[in-house]
Protein backbone atom coordinates (compact mmCIF):
# COMPACT_ATOMS: atom_id res chain seq x y z
CA UNK A 1 0.00 0.00 0.00
CA UNK A 2 1.58 3.27 -1.10
CA UNK A 3 1.64 6.14 1.38
CA UNK A 4 -0.25 9.31 0.72
CA UNK A 5 2.21 12.19 0.91
CA UNK A 6 1.51 15.74 -0.11
CA UNK A 7 2.96 19.13 0.65
CA UNK A 8 0.47 21.84 1.39
CA UNK A 9 0.81 25.62 1.46
CA UNK A 10 4.38 25.57 0.14
CA UNK A 11 5.75 29.02 -0.67
CA UNK A 12 9.18 28.70 -0.56
CA UNK A 13 18.38 18.50 2.94
CA UNK A 14 17.20 14.76 5.74
CA UNK A 15 16.28 16.66 8.90
CA UNK A 16 18.29 17.31 11.94
CA UNK A 17 20.45 14.72 13.51
CA UNK A 18 20.48 10.96 13.36
CA UNK A 19 19.30 11.01 16.96
CA UNK A 20 16.39 13.21 16.00
CA UNK A 21 15.48 10.77 13.23
CA UNK A 22 15.60 7.92 15.73
CA UNK A 23 13.28 9.83 18.04
CA UNK A 24 11.00 10.60 15.11
CA UNK A 25 10.95 6.96 14.02
CA UNK A 26 10.00 5.98 17.56
CA UNK A 27 7.24 8.55 17.68
CA UNK A 28 5.95 7.56 14.26
CA UNK A 29 6.08 3.86 15.02
CA UNK A 30 4.03 4.51 18.15
CA UNK A 31 1.19 5.69 15.94
CA UNK A 32 1.03 2.27 14.28
CA UNK A 33 2.31 -0.02 17.07
CA UNK A 34 0.68 -3.09 18.57
CA UNK A 35 -0.32 -0.88 21.50
CA UNK A 36 -2.74 0.80 19.15
CA UNK A 37 -4.38 -2.54 18.51
CA UNK A 38 -5.78 -2.49 22.04
CA UNK A 39 -7.48 0.84 21.50
CA UNK A 40 -10.99 1.31 20.19
CA UNK A 41 -11.91 2.15 17.57
CA UNK A 42 -8.98 1.11 15.40
CA UNK A 43 -8.04 3.88 12.94
CA UNK A 44 -7.88 2.99 9.27
CA UNK A 45 -5.81 6.10 8.61
CA UNK A 46 -3.67 8.61 10.47
CA UNK A 47 -3.15 12.12 9.17
CA UNK A 48 0.09 13.89 10.13
CA UNK A 49 0.49 17.63 9.56
CA UNK A 50 3.93 19.24 9.79
CA UNK A 51 3.72 22.92 10.73
CA UNK A 52 7.19 24.43 10.32
CA UNK A 53 8.99 27.15 8.31
CA UNK A 54 9.23 26.25 4.63
CA UNK A 55 9.95 29.82 3.55
CA UNK A 56 12.00 32.64 5.03
CA UNK A 57 15.37 32.50 6.85
CA UNK A 58 14.55 29.22 8.64
CA UNK A 59 13.32 27.43 5.53
CA UNK A 60 16.36 25.16 5.13
CA UNK A 61 15.77 23.62 8.55
CA UNK A 62 12.02 23.30 8.01
CA UNK A 63 12.47 21.65 4.65
CA UNK A 64 14.93 19.20 6.17
CA UNK A 65 12.28 18.30 8.71
CA UNK A 66 9.65 17.95 5.98
CA UNK A 67 11.83 15.54 4.01
CA UNK A 68 12.64 13.49 7.10
CA UNK A 69 9.01 13.10 8.13
CA UNK A 70 8.09 12.22 4.54
CA UNK A 71 10.82 9.54 4.64
CA UNK A 72 9.45 8.30 7.95
CA UNK A 73 5.93 7.98 6.56
CA UNK A 74 7.24 6.02 3.59
CA UNK A 75 9.27 3.77 5.89
CA UNK A 76 6.34 3.05 8.18
CA UNK A 77 3.98 2.44 5.30
CA UNK A 78 6.36 0.04 3.54
CA UNK A 79 7.28 -2.14 6.56
CA UNK A 80 4.52 -4.34 8.03
CA UNK A 81 6.66 -4.88 11.14
CA UNK A 82 6.42 -1.15 11.90
CA UNK A 83 2.83 -0.85 10.76
CA UNK A 84 1.15 -4.14 11.79
CA UNK A 85 -2.37 -2.72 11.51
CA UNK A 86 -1.84 -1.55 7.94
CA UNK A 87 -2.81 2.00 8.86
CA UNK A 88 -2.90 4.35 5.90
CA UNK A 89 -0.63 7.30 6.68
CA UNK A 90 -1.28 10.73 5.20
CA UNK A 91 1.36 13.47 5.50
CA UNK A 92 1.20 17.13 4.57
CA UNK A 93 3.50 20.08 5.28
CA UNK A 94 2.11 23.51 6.16
CA UNK A 95 4.34 26.59 5.94
CA UNK A 96 4.26 28.87 8.98
CA UNK A 97 7.29 30.96 7.87
CA UNK A 98 8.45 30.74 11.51
CA UNK A 99 5.53 32.82 12.79
CA UNK A 100 3.44 31.79 15.84
CA UNK A 101 0.34 33.52 14.45
CA UNK A 102 0.77 31.91 11.04
CA UNK A 103 1.18 28.59 12.86
CA UNK A 104 -2.22 29.00 14.51
CA UNK A 105 -3.73 29.77 11.10
CA UNK A 106 -2.05 26.69 9.62
CA UNK A 107 -3.36 24.62 12.54
CA UNK A 108 -6.90 25.75 11.75
CA UNK A 109 -6.38 24.80 8.09
CA UNK A 110 -4.97 21.41 9.07
CA UNK A 111 -7.87 20.69 11.43
CA UNK A 112 -10.38 21.69 8.74
CA UNK A 113 -8.68 19.15 6.45
CA UNK A 114 -8.99 16.36 8.99
CA UNK A 115 -5.48 16.30 10.48
CA UNK A 116 -5.35 15.35 14.15
CA UNK A 117 -1.61 14.81 14.72
CA UNK A 118 0.59 17.91 14.37
CA UNK A 119 4.38 17.70 14.02
CA UNK A 120 6.43 20.78 14.96
CA UNK A 121 9.94 21.54 16.17
CA UNK A 122 11.35 24.83 14.97
CA UNK A 123 10.70 27.42 17.63
CA UNK A 124 9.40 27.14 21.19
CA UNK A 125 7.33 30.27 20.64
CA UNK A 126 5.54 28.45 17.84
CA UNK A 127 5.09 25.38 20.05
CA UNK A 128 3.56 27.55 22.77
CA UNK A 129 1.09 29.11 20.35
CA UNK A 130 0.10 25.71 18.96
CA UNK A 131 -0.35 24.17 22.40
CA UNK A 132 -2.59 27.03 23.51
CA UNK A 133 -4.65 26.85 20.30
CA UNK A 134 -4.98 23.06 20.61
CA UNK A 135 -6.11 23.45 24.20
CA UNK A 136 -8.90 25.78 23.10
CA UNK A 137 -9.92 23.43 20.28
CA UNK A 138 -9.87 20.35 22.48
CA UNK A 139 -11.96 21.98 25.19
CA UNK A 140 -14.50 23.02 22.59
CA UNK A 141 -14.46 19.68 20.74
CA UNK A 142 -13.54 17.05 23.36
CA UNK A 143 -14.51 14.17 21.05
CA UNK A 144 -12.31 15.41 18.23
CA UNK A 145 -8.96 16.27 19.89
CA UNK A 146 -5.66 17.27 18.29
CA UNK A 147 -2.20 16.24 19.55
CA UNK A 148 1.14 18.03 19.13
CA UNK A 149 4.24 15.84 18.60
CA UNK A 150 7.13 18.18 19.35
CA UNK A 151 10.46 16.93 17.98
CA UNK A 152 12.73 19.93 18.66
CA UNK A 153 11.13 22.89 20.48
CA UNK A 154 13.18 22.76 23.68
CA UNK A 155 11.96 25.41 26.13
CA UNK A 156 11.89 23.60 29.52
CA UNK A 157 8.69 25.46 30.41
CA UNK A 158 6.76 23.48 27.79
CA UNK A 159 6.98 20.36 29.94
CA UNK A 160 7.04 22.12 33.29
CA UNK A 161 4.88 25.12 34.16
CA UNK A 162 3.23 25.12 30.70
CA UNK A 163 2.75 21.36 30.55
CA UNK A 164 -0.24 20.24 28.48
CA UNK A 165 -1.84 16.83 28.15
CA UNK A 166 -2.02 17.46 24.40
CA UNK A 167 1.73 18.10 23.98
CA UNK A 168 4.15 15.18 23.56
CA UNK A 169 7.85 16.10 23.27
CA UNK A 170 10.33 13.52 21.93
CA UNK A 171 13.48 15.65 22.33
CA UNK A 172 15.49 16.60 25.42
CA UNK A 173 14.96 20.17 26.60
CA UNK A 174 17.60 22.89 26.82
CA UNK A 175 18.40 22.23 30.48
CA UNK A 176 19.01 18.53 29.81
CA UNK A 177 21.24 19.18 26.81
CA UNK A 178 23.31 21.84 28.51
CA UNK A 179 23.84 19.65 31.58
CA UNK A 180 24.97 16.81 29.30
CA UNK A 181 27.32 19.13 27.43
CA UNK A 182 28.79 20.50 30.67
CA UNK A 183 29.27 16.93 31.91
CA UNK A 184 31.17 16.11 28.71
CA UNK A 185 33.42 19.14 29.18
CA UNK A 186 34.03 18.20 32.82
CA UNK A 187 34.77 14.50 32.32
CA UNK A 188 35.93 13.86 28.78
CA UNK A 189 37.40 17.00 27.23
CA UNK A 190 40.71 18.80 27.75
CA UNK A 191 39.11 22.19 27.14
CA UNK A 192 38.95 24.62 30.05
CA UNK A 193 38.50 27.97 28.27
CA UNK A 194 35.16 28.20 26.52
CA UNK A 195 33.56 30.87 24.34
CA UNK A 196 29.77 31.03 24.05
CA UNK A 197 27.97 32.36 20.96
CA UNK A 198 24.17 32.17 20.92
CA UNK A 199 21.15 33.80 19.31
CA UNK A 200 19.55 36.60 21.29
CA UNK A 201 16.11 35.17 21.92
CA UNK A 202 14.68 32.78 24.50
CA UNK A 203 16.42 29.64 23.20
CA UNK A 204 19.89 31.20 22.94
CA UNK A 205 19.51 33.00 26.26
CA UNK A 206 18.44 29.79 27.99
CA UNK A 207 21.29 27.79 26.41
CA UNK A 208 23.85 30.30 27.69
CA UNK A 209 22.36 30.51 31.17
CA UNK A 210 21.83 26.77 31.64
CA UNK A 211 25.30 25.91 30.31
CA UNK A 212 27.05 28.37 32.61
CA UNK A 213 25.07 27.12 35.60
CA UNK A 214 25.80 23.45 34.78
CA UNK A 215 29.46 24.23 34.07
CA UNK A 216 29.88 25.91 37.46
CA UNK A 217 28.41 22.83 39.16
CA UNK A 218 30.23 20.13 37.19
CA UNK A 219 33.46 21.75 35.97
CA UNK A 220 34.38 24.65 38.27
CA UNK A 221 37.91 24.50 36.84
CA UNK A 222 36.54 25.62 33.45
CA UNK A 223 36.16 29.29 32.50
CA UNK A 224 33.79 31.06 30.14
CA UNK A 225 36.07 33.58 28.39
CA UNK A 226 33.35 35.01 26.18
CA UNK A 227 29.55 35.03 26.20
CA UNK A 228 27.91 36.71 23.22
CA UNK A 229 24.30 36.99 22.10
CA UNK A 230 23.48 38.18 18.58
CA UNK A 231 20.33 39.01 16.69
CA UNK A 232 18.76 35.85 15.27
CA UNK A 233 18.27 35.25 11.56
CA UNK A 234 19.28 38.78 10.60
CA UNK A 235 22.22 38.16 8.26
CA UNK A 236 24.81 38.73 11.01
CA UNK A 237 28.45 39.08 9.91
CA UNK A 238 30.20 36.57 12.18
CA UNK A 239 33.77 37.44 11.18
CA UNK A 240 34.20 39.96 14.04
CA UNK A 241 32.94 37.25 16.39
CA UNK A 242 35.52 34.83 14.99
CA UNK A 243 38.28 37.39 15.55
CA UNK A 244 37.19 37.99 19.14
CA UNK A 245 37.10 34.24 19.75
CA UNK A 246 40.64 33.90 18.43
CA UNK A 247 41.87 36.79 20.58
CA UNK A 248 40.26 35.41 23.75
CA UNK A 249 42.48 32.35 24.01
CA UNK A 250 39.43 30.08 23.94
CA UNK A 251 40.04 26.36 23.55
CA UNK A 252 36.53 25.54 22.32
CA UNK A 253 33.32 27.23 21.22
CA UNK A 254 29.83 26.44 22.51
CA UNK A 255 26.84 27.44 20.41
CA UNK A 256 23.15 26.56 20.29
CA UNK A 257 22.83 28.37 16.95
CA UNK A 258 20.87 26.69 14.19
CA UNK A 259 20.03 27.20 10.54
CA UNK A 260 21.65 30.11 8.73
CA UNK A 261 23.17 31.47 11.95
CA UNK A 262 25.10 28.27 12.58
CA UNK A 263 26.15 28.14 8.93
CA UNK A 264 27.32 31.74 9.10
CA UNK A 265 29.31 31.18 12.28
CA UNK A 266 31.10 28.16 10.81
CA UNK A 267 31.86 29.96 7.55
CA UNK A 268 33.31 32.92 9.49
CA UNK A 269 35.50 30.63 11.62
CA UNK A 270 36.91 29.08 8.44
CA UNK A 271 37.39 32.46 6.79
CA UNK A 272 39.32 33.80 9.80
CA UNK A 273 41.39 30.64 10.19
CA UNK A 274 39.98 29.85 13.63
CA UNK A 275 40.52 26.12 14.10
CA UNK A 276 38.77 25.33 17.37
CA UNK A 277 36.31 22.60 18.40
CA UNK A 278 32.70 23.75 18.06
CA UNK A 279 30.28 22.13 20.53
CA UNK A 280 26.84 22.36 18.98
CA UNK A 281 23.93 19.92 18.95
CA UNK A 282 22.58 21.40 15.68
CA UNK A 283 25.75 20.88 13.63
CA UNK A 284 24.03 18.50 11.23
Amino acid sequence: MAPVIRMAHLVGPAAGTLNRRRWALGAGAALASPWLAAQAPRPSSVKLALIDPLSGPMADVGRNAMRSWAFLVQRLQADPALNPLGVQLHFAAFDNAGSPQASVNMLKAAIDQGFRYVLQGNGSGVATALIEAMGRHNRRYPNDPVLLINYAAMDPALTNERCSFWHFRVDADTTMKMRALARFVARQSPWRRLYLVNQNYVHGQQASAHFKRALAEQAPQATVVGDELHQAFAGVDFRPYARRIAASGAQAIVSSNWGVDLNGLIEALHAEGVRLPLLSYYAS
